[in-house]
């Protein structure tokens, strides 16, 4: 997949599905496990027609393709609309809920998203003493 094609879908997952999740390495995104975002961007939707949009979402795929030094399949792009926000993020597959949300915590995120579900997990706060 190439990152016209990576953008496009981006693009029109925001904004027409509420999120959308491409794998790196063009293969599949698995049905089961936890994705944990290791860092992204946003953008604020109504500056940008579509194209506009999609335009930035190609430059900033391609590059994470370049920068990244994470396994590429094990990594993901994921957008998701919020409050007129886009966000795009990078993150990693994990097939476990405890190490998924261990490695949430450490990396400041505050949710894990769950791919069997479609729901996200809140990151526990740690509690003071």
């Amino acid at each position: 997949m190439n990152s016209f094609q990576i953008a496009g879908r981006l693009t029109r997952g925001a904004l027409t599905d509420g999120g959308a999740t491409v794998p790196m390495d063009g293969g599949e995104v698995p049905g089961i496990g936890y994705m944990v975002g290791v860092g992204g961007i946003k953008l604020l939707a109504a500056q940008f027609s579509e194209a506009q949009l999609e335009e930035r979402i190609r430059h900033w795929a391609d590059s994470v393709r370049l920068s990244t030094g994470l396994a590429a399949d094990r990594l993901y792009l994921g957008s998701w609309l919020d409050e007129g926000l886009i966000y795009l993020d990078i993150s990693e597959h994990y097939q476990s809920e405890a190490l998924a949300l261990a490695v949430a915590e450490v990396r400041g995120e505050k949710a894990i998203y769950s791919l069997a579900t479609g729901v996200s997990i809140d990151v526990a706060a740690p509690v003071s003493v």
